[in-house]
């Protein structure tokens, strides 16, 4: 998935399965909550991703692979 070009409207990721997002410089959860309109906002990201991210939202890093809660 792409991000969209800055000041362009996101696309809500796609129905039909999870989606998921490679993390880059800059994104933060609740960015990427924002950008995708996820239900549940940054809080539902995390849960969905805590495995990988551990116990501390705040650090993530470019190069994770993230899945998008639909």
């Amino acid at each position: 998935m792409e991000a969209p070009t800055p000041g362009t409207p996101a696309a809500p990721p796609p129905a039909g399965g999870p989606s998921t997002w490679t993390v880059r410089d800059d994104d933060t959860l609740d960015s990427i909550a924002e950008q995708f309109r996820l239900p549940g906002g940054w809080q539902a990201l995390y849960e969905r991703n805590r495995a990988a991210l551990g116990e501390d939202p705040d650090l993530i890093q470019p190069g994770q692979e993230l899945t998008l809660p639909l």
